[in-house]
């Protein structure tokens, strides 16, 4: 009898520890926060790094249609005379979200483009002997700037 009641008494503790997971393989509370918690940051921090490459993005796509803009301005002076104080006068498909500001006089041509997108960068193009618009300093001088100032010289 007495083994019985020592077979009974081990498998009821055997049965508590089962249901209760005494003696656990898993991961405790504490640890799983802590893991939760680092991919929070890492995914915080991922998304503040987005707008750097929509930046850039938005940035090449502005200078880009600013140097198609200076093939059709001189195309257009070729064959008129004059400078297009208008994108459509002139042989020239902008962008998607790209809008751009001409101004002309009879000596050259300046132009701004903004990026619907991107709020606080624009680029500006001058040629010629006309003020430039800003961000651009001088003629033949495509410079990308924040909006409200300090610079970011694109090349040109």
């Amino acid at each position: 009898m007495h083994l019985r009641c020592y077979m009974i008494k081990t498998y009821w503790r055997w049965a508590r520890e089962k249901r209760f997971n005494i003696g656990r393989d898993g991961f405790t509370l504490v640890e799983v926060l802590i893991v939760v918690t680092v991919i929070s940051i890492l995914a915080a921090l991922s998304v503040v790094r987005s707008d750097v490459p929509r930046n850039r993005a938005a940035a090449a796509t502005m200078q880009s249609d600013l140097r198609n803009l200076a093939s059709a301005e001189e195309a257009y002076y070729s064959r008129f005379g004059s400078y297009a104080s208008d994108v459509s006068a002139l042989d020239l498909r902008l962008s998607p979200h790209v809008s751009m500001e001409i101004n002309t006089s009879a000596y050259g041509w300046t132009a701004r483009a903004t990026h619907e997108q991107v709020d606080d960068r624009e680029c500006a193009l001058a040629f010629g002997d006309i003020p430039p618009l800003s961000p651009a300093t001088g003629s033949g001088v495509m410079i990308c700037d924040k909006a409200s100032g300090g610079g970011l010289g694109c090349g040109g």
